[in-house]
């Protein structure tokens, strides 16, 4: 499996309604690519995770980073073995709408806006952050296993 999570800052205002197009768009070419993920929202910013079981990511990836809706700030790329951590999930949104406490995307996006090449130990930093990304899915995944009140 392969897997890129990145960060980046819009270059124009996201409504809902442009977020929705966005949306519709991203889970459209995933279903086709056969990635899955999901996407972050906080104004101005994007987290987002996808992965695939080939190169799809790497080729949605140069598309997302031509896109001059935003400007990708960082990114970081993974290979693992096992099972997707999104298996469901062509394309998942999540905003801080959704989430009112400090979230680990939050957490994410800062480590990954604060990070350079001059100062951090690369296996470190990007193991802790995929392992993020597992507690992320297993947070997910066990509140869409509960009841909706």
């Amino acid at each position: 499996m392969k897997a890129i999570l990145y960060v980046s800052r819009a270059t124009e205002a996201f409504g809902d309604g442009a977020l929705g197009d966005l949306l519709q768009q991203a889970e459209a070419r995933n279903l086709e690519l056969g990635v899955t993920g999901y996407l972050f929202y906080k104004a101005p910013y994007f987290f987002q995770y996808i992965e695939s079981e080939g190169d799809e990511v790497t080729e949605l990836m140069q598309s997302i980073t031509r896109d001059s809706r935003h400007e990708v700030i960082n990114q970081v790329e993974d290979e693992f073995t096992g099972a997707r951590r999104f298996p469901r999930w062509s394309m998942q949104f999540v905003n801080d709408k959704v989430l009112n406490r400090i979230s680990l995307e939050q957490i994410v996006i800062d480590d990954l806006l604060s990070m350079t090449d001059v100062y951090r130990d690369e296996g470190r930093w990007r193991q802790t952050l995929f392992q993020l990304v597992g507690t992320i899915s297993r947070n997910q995944q066990t509140l869409a296993s509960q009841p909706r009140g």
